[in-house]
């Protein structure tokens, strides 16, 4: 919602000539940011390198939004039935944060 509303504002001012670009990414596991899953394979995760070159990629075609790796599907499935998606999704990602359970 920021970016939007900043996009927003500038055009609302007459600042056309700056571009605002939101980069909704995924897990990037070598960033190790997130202690719980480590794995560079794991299906929900995206190489820093694919990031950085879909990111690069989308500045150069002046996307106002980039949903990479795992985002962009999630985006979709958010649009629909939002509510089943989100319980497969748990149902996959809690056991590998929380491999001894929650207790």
């Amino acid at each position: 919602m920021f970016t939007d509303v900043l996009r927003e504002q500038l055009h609302f001012a007459g600042e056309d000539h700056v571009h605002v670009m939101e980069l909704v990414p995924p897990l990037v596991a070598e960033t190790n940011l997130e202690k719980n899953i480590g794995s560079v394979n794991a299906p929900n995760n995206m190489k820093l390198s694919d990031l950085i070159g879909e990111g690069i990629q989308e500045i150069e075609e002046s996307s106002i939004r980039v949903n990479a790796g795992l985002t962009k599907a999630m985006r979709k499935m958010g649009q629909t039935d939002p509510d089943k998606h989100e319980r497969k999704l748990a149902a996959t990602m809690i056991p590998e944060y929380f491999p001894n359970g929650l207790k």
